[in-house]
């Protein structure tokens, strides 16, 4: 299994029309030779494969990516078993997307507002 860190950037948009390399997400997954996540080596790695939340106006926020019954989302309590609240933030169809520099996802960040970021690079991960 290769484990990847993939860093998004908050991608343009109307409120931020350049788009904020400041702010966005960096989390470590197990991607598959297409790309796409893995989420049978997921299950294997999944203590390993956290998420760093980062702003310029805000301290970093640390979790782990964790699937629920509701899909794919950033979770940020701790607990890495039992249910996953769906108030963490999912990420849309995250299991069908290509995890690629200059691909974009879409978060529901805490506030329940959907926000487009852009891949802007996937490395390979020193926890494998």
């Amino acid at each position: 299994m290769t484990l990847y860190r993939i860093r998004m950037e908050q991608a343009r948009g109307k409120d931020r029309p350049e788009g904020e390399a400041g702010r966005g997400y960096e989390f470590i997954a197990p991607l598959a030779r297409d790309g796409t996540l893995d989420p049978e080596a997921w299950k294997a790695a999944k203590a390993i494969c956290t998420v760093r939340r980062f702003a310029p106006d805000g301290a970093d926020e640390h979790g782990h990516l964790a699937h629920g019954r509701w899909g794919w989302r950033f979770h940020y309590d701790g607990a890495l078993e039992g249910p996953v609240d769906d108030e963490e933030e999912p990420i849309f169809r995250l299991d069908a997307k290509r995890l690629a520099v200059g691909e974009y996802l879409a978060v529901a960040e805490e506030d329940g507002r959907a926000v487009t970021f852009r891949i802007v690079s996937v490395t390979k991960s020193p926890l494998a």
